[in-house]
């Protein structure tokens, strides 16, 4: 109502104007006649003022008209939303070998990876690459279009399609210790990533590496698997180079089998729907995220009738002045 009342009080503003500088107008370009009597009862002269002031009449309506859908415009009337995503009680990490010999095959898996992610909605999702130490990309989150965009950068960066002057290299923070691809330090570190830990959640780990270590790490291959099967997390593995390593190979199906996960090459074609299957096996509980209230401008038909307004103002304002 004081949108309306404020409407209203320019729209006669306005035609008051209208109307005084168009008498003013018209009295500047009026002249003495003797004997307008007679000319003014003539009919074709009562037709034609007639008409002249229908036209002023319409001119002012179009003008209350105008003002009022502009000031219906100008006051940005809203419509809200309250939109509610439905999440899951799946968390996943996933877990990637950034060591020499795993090179040639990163920037595959992390398109592996992307496969993965385009699979799952709802799901919570972490990365964290490792070799003689751990760095995590981006924590648990079920944003994907923050952690699409964060794999994708991280797939540039291991292709080198970098600008020349990024300052981001992949494996910054996995060379703190001495070694390389110290796969027990690496799977360890991946199961403490889980949050939540008093809360019923499917947690599973994408181990990709292809199990060739050169160091001495704090928990061997098998200690790390023990300590995932006691927080309960379950680890699927990816291996690149299963025919060049083949005694580390049937090590790693081995204890990813323990952990009640499953292995696969990464030139599996099932690879991909093998994990998401493996995953959403598991029963998980749907519960609504943060409700997010959204406002969006709704002009209505005021903008039509403030455009159709202007139109006859025009169209009339051009007549009258003929």
């Amino acid at each position: 109502m004081p949108l309306v009342l404020a409407g209203l009080t320019v729209a006669a503003a306005v035609v008051v104007t209208v109307a005084v500088l168009l008498h003013r107008a018209a009295r500047r370009r009026a002249a003495p006649v003797a004997h307008s009597d007679r000319l003014t009862a003539l009919p074709r002269f009562r037709s034609v003022l007639a008409a002249y002031r229908a036209l002023l009449a319409g001119l002012l309506v179009a003008v209350v008209l105008a003002a009022l859908a502009i000031g219906v415009v100008a006051s940005r009337p809203v419509m809200s939303t309250l939109t509610q995503s439905e999440t899951y009680s799946r968390d996943i990490v996933l877990c990637l070998d950034v060591s020499g010999s795993m090179v040639d095959y990163d920037a595959l898996v992390i398109e592996a990876f992307e496969q993965l992610v385009d699979e799952f909605n709802g799901e919570r999702i972490a990365l964290v690459l490792w070799n003689s130490s751990s760095a995590q990309v981006f924590p648990l989150t079920d944003d994907y279009a923050y952690l699409s965009n964060q794999l994708a950068t991280v797939r540039e960066s291991m292709e080198g399609s970098f600008d020349a002057g990024s300052s981001y290299n992949y494996w910054n923070g996995t060379l703190v210790a001495d070694g390389a691809s110290l796969i027990g330090d690496g799977l360890a570190s991946c199961v403490l990533r889980f949050d939540r830990l008093d809360s019923e959640r499917s947690r599973t780990i994408v181990l990709a590496t292809d199990n060739v270590i050169n160091g001495e790490p704090l928990l061997t291959f098998e200690e790390a698997a023990d300590f995932a099967v006691d927080r309960n997390v379950k680890v699927f593995g990816i291996n690149p180079l299963e025919d060049t390593a083949p005694r580390e190979a049937e090590e790693f199906e081995r204890l990813v089998d323990k952990t009640g996960g499953g292995y696969y090459t990464l030139d599996d074609p099932g690879a991909v729907t093998g994990i998401v299957d493996g995953v959403l096996e598991d029963q998980a509980t749907a519960f609504d995220s943060t409700p997010v209230l959204t406002f969006t401008d709704v002009p209505g038909a005021a903008l039509g009738w403030a455009v159709l307004a202007f139109l006859v103002l025009l169209v009339v304002g051009w007549r009258v002045r003929q």
